[in-house]
């Protein structure tokens, strides 16, 4: 993470002292450089971080055992995704794909009533 930071960082006070360099170039819009700018402290921008990243990971963690010990009591349910799944064939499995599948988007809203 620090890395990142680091980067974050450099690119800020480059943009400062040479805002040339950045013309035409549009200003980042992700979390790190919106939090970066509102903490000059590396520590301070760390622990902001990660009091975000942790809670939703674990929640996502959670979520997703959640689902599998449901689909581990539904084999109907199970095979039913897994036949969604498998009928993309060879096209690449993206999240936007696994979004819009009827039975997996299902499953997502609530695991404890899997559809059958």
């Amino acid at each position: 993470m620090d890395n990142y930071i680091d980067e974050t960082y450099d690119e800020i006070r480059q943009r400062k002292e040479w805002p040339e360099k950045f013309i035409g170039k549009p200003e980042r819009t992700d979390l790190l450089w919106d939090v970066a700018q509102k903490a000059p402290d590396k520590k301070l921008l760390r622990d902001q971080l990660t009091a975000v990243w942790v809670p939703s990971n674990e929640t996502t963690s959670i979520h997703i055992a959640n689902t599998l010990w449901h689909f581990a009591r539904s084999p109907q349910a199970w095979k039913r995704h897994q036949e969604e799944v498998t009928a993309l064939g060879d096209e690449d499995l993206t999240f936007s794909k696994l979004r819009g599948m009827k039975y997996m988007k299902e499953s997502e809203q609530s695991p404890s009533t899997l559809p059958t």
